[in-house]
């Protein structure tokens, strides 16, 4: 009734959904601050219009081939191991970025941030709202596409203080 107080969330549920989420919020960034890093990256490997697009667009192509993979895998490998296989895939994309010394080293580190970026985005929220009780269940699956916002807000702050400090070297780090 009205009277009832709604259960809270235990520290457990708490570290699970704030940890789970934080895929989402690098779903945000790295979709985000390819926006303002594509003309120092444009200029860093010579690219020509057709290379800029691929970079640009290869991790949303490929994050929608990761939600199909995902809700597949989720399947047979459970929703919390593709959880942690997405958060591989978020450092590994990371890293090949940042180290990428060419065009296709850096199509490939967009590309594996991609499939990471389509796996959790298949099976976070359905994994928070499986772990929390269902008088919560609405508020703290929200959360997820409030990372996803937070993501992208912090990649645009970025953005903005890496061109306003005039800051041109290591661009492939900033979109990682």
């Amino acid at each position: 009734g009205l009277n009832e107080e709604a259960p809270r969330a235990n520290g457990q549920l708490v570290l699970l959904v704030v940890l789970s989420c934080l895929g989402m919020a690098l779903f945000g960034y790295d979709t985000g601050v390819v926006s303002g890093s594509i003309i120092h990256v444009v200029e860093e490997f010579d690219l020509n219009p057709l290379q800029e697009e691929v970079v640009v667009s290869s991790t949303v192509l490929f994050a929608a081939v990761g939600a199909a993979a995902g809700g597949v895998l989720t399947t047979f490998y459970g929703r919390k191991y593709l959880i942690q296989f997405a958060s591989l895939l978020y450092i590994a994309g990371a890293l090949a970025v940042a180290f990428s010394g060419n065009f296709v080293q850096i199509v490939a580190g967009r590309i594996i941030l991609g499939l990471a970026i389509g796996i959790s985005s298949m099976t976070v929220p359905v994994y928070v709202a499986e772990c929390a009780p269902p008088s919560i269940r609405g508020a703290l699956v929200t959360i997820n596409d409030l990372m996803i916002v937070a993501g992208q807000v912090v990649a645009g702050v970025t953005n903005g203080v890496m061109e306003a400090c005039d800051v041109h070297s290591g661009e492939d780090t900033l979109v990682a």
